[in-house]
């Protein structure tokens, strides 16, 4: 973190991004602690009660899956990860979307 500011200087990024590319940086760096990163060091099997455990519930809730079997929403818990943005970051850029058919 501590070389970025100067990298992205002198690839002249325009100052609204590298302004965006810190903060997501620093909160990163300051959500560590919430992350899961320390689970990727445990064996599959604990990994995935774990995080069964912490969001299950959380997904099960989603209104896109209600009403579908406990084994769809364990299996997604599987690939569940956190990630923190700041409020009004645009995650997907409507230009960039392809639908195909």
């Amino acid at each position: 973190m501590r070389g970025s500011p100067q990298v992205l200087h002198r690839k002249r990024i325009p100052q609204h991004l590298r302004d965006a590319a810190l903060g997501q940086v620093q909160l990163s760096y300051d959500m560590q602690d919430e992350r899961d990163d320390a689970l990727k060091h445990c064996p599959p099997f604990v990994r995935n009660q774990i995080l069964k455990f912490l969001y299950r519930r959380s997904i099960a809730d989603n209104y896109l899956l209600h009403e579908t079997t406990t084994t769809l929403v364990d299996s997604l818990t599987n690939f569940v990860h956190l990630e923190f943005f700041f409020p009004d970051t645009p995650l997907i850029d409507p230009f960039q979307v392809r639908f195909t058919p």
